[in-house]
C-alpha cells in the first residue's frame, strides 16, 4: 500500500493498488495439536515478517492501509496447504476505530475491501496487518492469529454493520466477513491473471513469494530481512521459476 517509483519497475500498478488492514483477539483453542501449534508459531515468527517485508508499504493517503491483503491471504493459504493444513480465504470488511476516527473498507469499491484466512481452528488468520502505521506502540506486535490482544487494541468479529461506527473505550479492529472464496489455492496461484489477483505481474510475484517462503520454512532459502530491502528482494525473486509445474511441486509438500 505504498507505491514508489522504484517499486513500480518490479510490481505492476495493479498490485500496488491493493491493500487493507486487520487485527484480532481470541484465546488459542485447546483443540489445537502440537503439529498445528508449530505451524502457527512458524506463521508468527517466520512467514508474517517475511511477507510484510516483501509486500507491505506505508499508506499513501487517508483511508489507505498499505497491506496487499489479497497477496498475503493467498500466500498464507498456499503455505498452509503445502505443509498439510487447510486455510480458506475470506473476503469482508475491516475497520480501525480509534476514538472518533474510523479507517474503514466499508465505503470502498468491492475489489478494494479486505481479505484474510480462516482455519486451524481460528476464525481469523491475517498476516497482512501492520498496525504500527496507525499506532506507533504496536511496532513489534504479533500477526493477527486470534491468540491474544494486539497491544492496546481490541478485536471484534461481527455481522453488525453498526459495529464499525461505534466509538469504543480503546482502539478496536472490527471485522465483518462477507463471503468465503470458493476457488482453490491452485487456481489463484497458477492462473496467469485472475479476477482475484489482477494483472500478470501481480500473480507472478505472488507465486514467486510463495515458493520463496516455502523454501524458507523448508530450510533451503534465506530470509531477505536484514539482507535486502524490499526493492532488491523483489528483483532477486525474479530468478525463481514460477511455472505451474514448480508451483504444484511446492504445493504438494517440502521440496528437496
Amino acid at each position: 500500500m505504498q507505491a514508489t517509483a522504484r517499486m513500480a519497475s518490479v510490481v505492476s500498478s495493479t498490485l500496488l493498488a491493493r491493500r487493507r488492514l486487520i487485527r484480532v483477539v481470541l484465546p488459542t483453542p485447546a483443540s489445537i495439536n502440537m503439529t498445528t501449534e508449530k505451524f502457527i508459531n512458524s506463521l508468527k515468527r517466520i512467514v508474517a515478517p517475511e511477507l510484510n517485508h516483501l509486500l507491505t508499504e506505508a499508506p499513501l493517503r487517508p483511508g489507505d492501509f498499505g497491506w496487499y491483503c489479497r497477496e498475503h491471504a493467498v500466500i498464507t493459504a498456499a503455505i498452509a496447504k503445502s505443509f498439510g493444513h487447510v486455510l480458506k480465504i475470506v473476503y469482508g470488511e475491516v475497520s480501525i476505530v480509534i476514538g472518533t476516527i474510523c479507517l474503514t473498507t466499508r465505503t470502498a469499491i468491492p475489489e478494494d475491501k479486505h481479505w484474510w484466512c480462516l482455519g486451524l481452528g481460528l476464525p481469523i488468520v491475517d498476516l497482512s496487518a501492520r498496525l504500527d502505521f496507525f499506532r506507533p506502540e504496536c511496532k513489534k506486535h504479533l500477526p493477527v492469529i486470534n491468540d491474544g490482544p494486539c497491544g492496546p487494541l481490541g478485536v471484534l468479529i461481527t455481522d453488525d454493520p453498526s459495529a464499525h461506527m461505534i466509538s469504543y473505550d480503546r482502539p478496536y479492529l472490527v471485522y465483518t466477513p462477507l463471503r468465503t472464496e470458493t476457488s482453490s489455492v491452485e487456481e489463484f496461484l497458477t492462473s496467469r491473471s485472475t479476477d482475484f489477483l489482477k494483472g500478470a505481474e501481480a500473480a507472478q510475484i505472488t507465486r514467486r513469494i510463495f515458493i520463496h517462503i516455502h523454501r524458507l520454512l523448508s530450510g533451503s532459502s534465506r530470509s531477505y530481512i536484514g539482507r535486502m530491502n524490499q526493492y532488491q528482494a523483489l528483483v532477486d525473486l525474479q530468478t525463481i521459476d514460477d511455472s505451474p509445474k514448480a508451483v504444484f511441486a511446492h504445493l504438494r509438500g517440502p521440496v528437496p
